[in-house]
């Protein structure tokens, strides 16, 4: 293995294991809660806005705007597959947004999908190989249990 592909794996591995972990090891309990709270954490170090264009989300996270715009296509998008409804409820309905409107502004739970997205595209090759793993976690990672940290995090930081 080349000195830039072990590089590329430890750059990419150090931010993906918390997240992946969660859902890959099945771990439970206080490990599992600490996993999540550390992918939290680390979400929210980047300092995200409630609402934010796609165009801050690249300046941000450092996502291209062609990218979010192919994730949420070739990700988010596509039926039928296992995890559509959870995916799909997860980024438009629980959002407030029907899957065929155009949605002017990202909200911050949206942009910790794609987020999210970021994380597993480290890891694979193909979006298809994306979508059952994005599934898997936002069966861990819900809107509900989101806007709760959100709330946590918006009031210690503001304080």
């Amino acid at each position: 293995m080349s000195v830039k592909n072990i590089t590329a794996y430890a750059e990419a591995s150090t931010t993906t294991v918390p997240v992946m972990e969660v859902v890959m090891t099945g771990t439970s309990g206080h490990k599992k809660l600490a996993l999540i709270n550390e992918v939290y954490q680390n979400f929210f170090l980047y300092n995200p806005k409630k609402k934010m264009t796609r165009i801050e989300v690249r300046d941000k996270f450092g996502i291209s705007r062609q990218a979010l715009y192919d994730w949420q296509v070739n990700v988010i998008d596509p039926v039928p597959h296992d995890y559509a409804v959870i995916i799909r409820g997860e980024f438009y309905t629980k959002n407030g947004y029907r899957p065929t409107k155009t949605i002017r502004g990202l909200t911050i739970h949206q942009v910790f999908v794609f987020w999210l997205i970021y994380q597993v595209m480290k890891l694979v090759n193909t979006y298809k190989q994306a979508i059952p793993l994005l599934g898997r976690l936002l069966e861990v990672f819900t809107k509900e249990d989101f806007d709760t940290r959100f709330e946590a995090w918006k009031s210690n930081y503001s304080v």
